[in-house]
Formats: structure tokens, C-alpha cells, sequence
């Protein structure tokens, strides 16, 4: 039937076409000349443009590969200087190893990447005998910092020592001297509380009256002892006094190294100073170089905008010759292709509706062809779909319902049923043994048997309302409607015998030399306010069908954990 109504809908068409052939004024021809003159006038303003444009063009590549990286280069290097100083500052200041050590990894790899920027920034030898001078003086400004470190390591480790003698000191005034007139442990507090200045003191001057006070200090306390006793306690205070004298103010003692450290660090502050303004000039230079640049990019963009200005006058001009042409072909397009295509698509839009009234068009043009061919179309659509509505609900190997059919059928018996408040019966049924049948008999005999059992079941349910359906793979599904437990049994039990009696051979079942089936049956009733959907059907179905498998297969088994019995 399809092939004939396409067969008749090409030759309809045919004739239209040839119909309509004589006082045919195609809209394809229409507007390819229109067009053609839009396109001549775009080809016209292309060449101009091409050509007025070539010198415009020189200067935008100009400015992109020259003058603008150029200016970001220069700002990259101005920021970086001013990293460097900051980093600069945080080297000076550090306290340990690891500090420094990180902080030169940083200068270092910043360093580096000037180097690079610097080849692109500029070709100026100032700038590099700059960048040269400070990678010099950073080298040196490391190495005070080095001696820096290493002194006040000493110092610490000197301090350490003196706190630890400190309370090792034996007792001053048990001795039978001239301890009398002086109060030793009184001197040695005052020594020691003198000596812990040091650490705090950042002026050398006051480092040196430190020194006066402890040498003078340790002078008297000597004296008290020198002409003393030769008792134990004696010989252990000179000792005492001597290793305190020499930790204090020997040449590498506690003094001197803070001395050489204040002078060390004097100079990391001058060499830093110096360094800063060093790394300032450079980056005042790099500014300044930024800044020329700028200007030449600013110059450039001003003489690339006059350019401009001129071509666009032109542009201007052919666009509204265009626009002219272009709103004329519009005006056409809307009053004769538009409107048509509005008024096609009504029709259509009733077609998709329901209605059966053909699309009407009275031009003589591809659109009035497009109406006509819709109409043959439109109604060819119309008998497939009902044909495919048809087909849709039907299993394609048994030719009995199928699963979405069965969903479908069994709402709406739902439903039903509890509007009469009517029962419902549900059988769900399986091939007992089937994969078995299945790989041995192979697939081809193993679709013929469901074939079978489908046109059993079938045939085994004579009323009008009772439905049948597969329900997947080897599992059917039967709805029984105004069916109670008593006619459910009595079906179940006839679907049963009837497959049972077909002797369909299956040499591979665990229970018989040939094919069974077994039932899982639910019925409900209807008779309460519970809210009963599919899936609680199906699920007690599916309950009462492993039951029966359970029980050897080959029977049916009602549902005994529902409550919907009556």
C-alpha cells in the first residue's frame, strides 16, 4: 500500500509541475539576480577595500609584533625591578641559612629572566652595563651576608658558652682573701648582665663602653684573688675568672665578635643602600624606555585611526547602495515568499493538529510545488501512522502484545476495576527451563517455541476482555478483568495443561521430557480505600511465580503475602 501511494503521490506531483510549467515565475530566479547585484557591489567595495587597506594593514603588524610586545615587555621589566628590590631587602635582613638560600633562588632565577627581557626590551649597552653592575654587587652583598651569618653564629655559640660557665661558677666569697672589700658575686652579676647587652646593642660606641666596664670589672675581681690563699677554692675562682676574661675579651671573644659583626653588618646596609639605587636607576631607565615606547604606540594608533576614518567614509557609501538593494529584495521576500510561507505554515501547523483539510497556496512557484507535495505527503503520513499505531503495541516474534502494550492494558484495568470495585486477576508466566532449551535446541527452535506457547495462552483465553501479552524474554503476562481467585486458578491451571499437552520436547528440563510452564497468580479486589498501583500487582505476581518454581515448576501458586484478598 505505502509503495502504491508513493507511486501515486510522484505522479500527482508530476503533473502539477508540469501544470504549472507554463506560467511559472520561479522565485529562485528572482533572487539570484537581485543578489547578483548585492554581490557585485560587496566584489566592487572588496577590491577598493583590499587595496586602500594594504598600507592600514602594515601598520596593525606593526603594532603587533613590534611596538605593543615591546611596551609589555617594558612593563614586565619595571615590575620585576621592583621585585628585585623587595627581594634585595629580604636578603639583607635575613636571619638564617635557609632564609637566604631561598631568597637567592629567587634572585637569581629573577635575575635570569631580566637577562632574557632585557635582550628584547633594548639593545641600549647602558642598560645591560647596568644589569651587569648589579649582578656584581649582588654577588658581593652574598657574601657580606655570608659573613654576617657566620659571625653571629659565632656570637651564639660564644653567648652559649658564657651562660653555661655562668652556672658552673664556683662561690666567689668562700675564700679567706680580700674578699672582704669587694663583693665578688656582685661583680660577676654585673659582668654577666653587661655581657647580655651585647646582643641588643647596635652602636659601636656603646659596644666599646660595654668593653671598658667588663675589662675593668674583671681587673678588680682578678686583684682580689691573685695575692689570696693557695686554698682549692682560690685556684678554682682564678681559673673561673681566667676562661671568663678570655671568653669576653680576648681577640675572637665575646666582644670582638660583636664588634666585627655591628662592622658587618654596617656594611651589608651601606652595600645595600648603594644597591637599591643601582636597581632604582635601572628601573627608571626601563620606565623611560616604556614610556618612548608608549608614545611611538599612541603615535601609531593615531595615524592607524585617520586611516580608518577615511576607508570607513567609503564603506559607508556602498553600504547604503547595499542596504538599498537589500531592502528592496526584502520588501519582495516579505510580501511575496514570506506571507505565502506563513500562511503554508498555518496549514501545516492545522495538518499537525488533526485536521484533514489540504494546504491551499495559488502561486505558481516552488512554494505552491512545496503545498502540493505536503498534501500528498500529509496524507501518505496519515495511513502509516495508523498503520504503525498498529504495530507499535505488538510483539515482533510472538505477534502478541508486548511489554509496552501490557503497561498500557494493565492501568487502565486498574482503574476499571476500582471504579466497579470489581476484582482483577494478573498471572505472570514463565518457560520453565528455558535458557537450557534455548542454548541446546538452539535460538531458531528456541523462538518457535515461544511462538508456540504464545498462540497457546492465546487461544486459552477466549473472552473479549481477558488480555495476553509478553512480557520479556520467556515470560508472559495475562490480565484477567471481573476475575476472582477461584477463575484465576481454574485459567492457570488450563494454560498449564494445555502447554503440557502440546508435548513440545525438552530433553533438557530438570522435571520432565517436555516443555512446562509455571504461574505466579494475584487477585485483588478492590474493596478497600488502599491505593493499589502496577508495580504492587506485578511484584506479588513475580512472588508467586518464584514460589512456584520453588516448588518444583509446572503448577501455579496464588500470592499468600498480599492483603488484597477478599
Amino acid at each position: 500500500m505505502s509503495a502504491h501511494l508513493n507511486k501515486d503521490s510522484n505522479s500527482v506531483i508530476n503533473m502539477d509541475l508540469l501544470d504549472n510549467s507554463k506560467n511559472r515565475y520561479s522565485i529562485k530566479n528572482k533572487l539570484f539576480l537581485g543578489l547578483s547585484l548585492i554581490f557585485t557591489i560587496f566584489l566592487g567595495l572588496t577590491a577598493l577595500t583590499i587595496f586602500r587597506l594594504s598600507e592600514f594593514e602594515n601598520v596593525l603588524i606593526n603594532i603587533q609584533q613590534v611596538s605593543v610586545p615591546t611596551a609589555i615587555q617594558a612593563g614586565k621589566t619595571y615590575s620585576q625591578v621592583n621585585t628585585l628590590i623587595f627581594l634585595t631587602e629580604r636578603l639583607i635582613n635575613v636571619q638564617s641559612g635557609a632564609a637566604k638560600r631561598a631568597t637567592n633562588e629567587q634572585i637569581q632565577s629573577l635575575i635570569y629572566t631580566l637577562k632574557s627581557d632585557s635582550l628584547q626590551l633594548s639593545q641600549q649597552s647602558y642598560g645591560n652595563t647596568q644589569l651587569k653592575a648589579i649582578i656584581v654587587e649582588l654577588q658581593e652583598l652574598d657574601e657580606l651576608i655570608n659573613q654576617r651569618l657566620e659571625n653571629k653564629r659565632s656570637f651564639d655559640e660564644k653567648l652559649q658558652l658564657l651562660y653555661t660557665l655562668f652556672n658552673n661558677m664556683p662561690d666567689l666569697d668562700d675564700i679567706e682573701s680580700r674578699t672582704s672589700l669587694v663583693d665578688g658575686q656582685l661583680l660577676i652579676t654585673n659582668i654577666f648582665a653587661n655581657s647580655a647587652q651585647l646582643t641588643f646593642l647596635n652602636r659601636l660606641h656603646l659596644v666599646r663602653q660595654i668593653e671598658h666596664t667588663l675589662q675593668k670589672d674583671l681587673e678588680s675581681l682578678l686583684s682580689n684573688y691573685v695575692e689570696g690563699s693557695n686554698t682549692k677554692a682560690s685556684k678554682e675562682a682564678l681559673v673561673f675568672l681566667s676562661k671568663l676574661q678570655t671568653l669576653l675579651l680576648a681577640p675572637d671573644g665575646l666582644v670582638n665578635t660583636r664588634i666585627k659583626q655591628l662592622r658587618i653588618e654596617g656594611r651589608a646596609i651601606g652595600r645595600g643602600n648603594f644597591m637599591r639605587n643601582l636597581i632604582m636607576d635601572y628601573a627608571n631607565q626601563a620606565e623611560y624606555t616604556s614610556f618612548n615606547i608608549n608614545n611611538k604606540v599612541l603615535d601609531e594608533t593615531k595615524s592607524a585611526t585617520k586611516a580608518i576614518s577615511t576607508q570607513l567614509t567609503v564603506v559607508v557609501i556602498a553600504f547604503i547602495l547595499s542596504l538599498s538593494l537589500f531592502v528592496l529584495i526584502a520588501v519582495y521576500l516579505r510580501n511575496k515568499v514570506v506571507g505565502r510561507l506563513i500562511n503554508l505554515n498555518k496549514g501545516v501547523n492545522r495538518r499537525l493538529n488533526g485536521s484533514l483539510d489540504d494546504v491551499i497556496d495559488k502561486g505558481s512557484d516552488e512554494i505552491s510545488d512545496i503545498a502540493d507535495t505536503f498534501n500528498i505527503f500529509a496524507n501518505t503520513v496519515e495511513l502509516q501512522k495508523q498503520t504503525l499505531e498498529e504495530l507499535s503495541s505488538l510483539d515482533g516474534l510472538t505477534g502478541i502484545a508486548n511489554r509496552r502494550a501490557f503497561d498500557d492494558r494493565l492501568s487502565n484495568a486498574i482503574a476499571s476495576s476500582q471504579r466497579s470495585k470489581s476484582p482483577l486477576s494478573l498471572l505472570i508466566i514463565d518457560v520453565d527451563y528455558f535458557k537450557p532449551y534455548n542454548d541446546n535446541y538452539g535460538h531458531a527452535k528456541g523462538d518457535d517455541c515461544l511462538k508456540k506457547v504464545a498462540r497457546i495462552i492465546d487461544q486459552e483465553l477466549p473472552r473479549e476482555t481477558d488480555f495476553v501479552a509478553r512480557y520479556g524474554g520467556e515470560e508472559f503476562a495475562c490480565i484477567l478483568p471481573e476475575t476472582d481467585e477461584a477463575g484465576a486458578k481454574v485459567t492457570a491451571q488450563k494454560l498449564i495443561t494445555a502447554v503440557y499437552s502440546a508435548m513440545i520436547p525438552h530433553s533438557f528440563s530438570e522435571i520432565d521430557d517436555r516443555l512446562t510452564i509455571s504461574v505466579g497468580i494475584v487477585v485483588d479486589y478492590f474493596d478497600t480505600n488502599k491505593v493499589i498501583t502496577e508495580l504492587d500487582l506485578i511484584t506479588q505476581a513475580d512472588t508467586a511465580l518464584y514460589q512456584s518454581k520453588l516448588k518444583g515448576r509446572n503448577r501455579f501458586t496464588v500470592s499468600q503475602g498480599s492483603t488484597l484478598k477478599k
